[in-house]
């Protein structure tokens, strides 16, 4: 698997390539519950108010919710854009990017059907303005692509969000 487990409660919430999310008992190692998806579950889930969120469909980054303590499933939403990406959970709202280059968000808690609150297309103009705000850099940070890949990698995303979102 590449997903990384999450912890909560005593259990363990982690994705597989065998298109599953299982929940473990954090004591002794027992199956609590397991649902099957529609794709492989490269994504690393995330736990908040109960809930259970993960995406899969690699191809078409199916987003999850999934009672945590049950493993019924609350909703799904199909993106259409690949995704491997872990959502995050912060002041009621479900985040997760996708591969394409989308931010998806979701009310938190969800609605029965999983309704999408906004997605919005993120530039590299985007995430270049964010970062010069978030380091507090004036008019420029020159050099902010330290490998050459044309991508800026921020170990603290959420600020960076925060930031291109205008959120303080």
């Amino acid at each position: 698997t590449i997903s990384s487990p999450a912890i909560s409660d005593g259990k363990i919430y982690i994705g597989d390539k065998d298109k599953k999310i299982n929940c473990i008992n954090a004591t002794d190692g027992s199956e609590m519950w397991s649902q099957t998806l529609g794709g492989k579950c490269y994504s690393s889930p995330v736990v908040a108010n109960g809930m259970v969120y993960t995406a899969a469909n690699y191809a078409q980054g199916t987003i999850y919710c999934f009672d945590a303590e049950t493993g019924d499933l609350k909703w799904a939403y199909d993106t259409g854009n690949w995704n491997m990406a872990q959502p995050a959970v912060s002041d009621g709202i479900l985040f997760i990017g996708s591969d394409t280059g989308y931010l998806y968000a979701f009310r938190d808690p969800p609605q029965p059907e999983g309704d999408l609150d906004w997605d919005w297309a993120v530039t590299i103009d985007d995430a270049f303005i964010a970062l010069q705000m978030a380091v507090g850099a004036v008019p420029a940070v020159e050099g902010a692509d330290m490998n050459g890949d044309n991508k800026v990698t921020s170990l603290d995303a959420l600020i960076i969000l925060q930031m291109a979102l205008g959120a303080d």
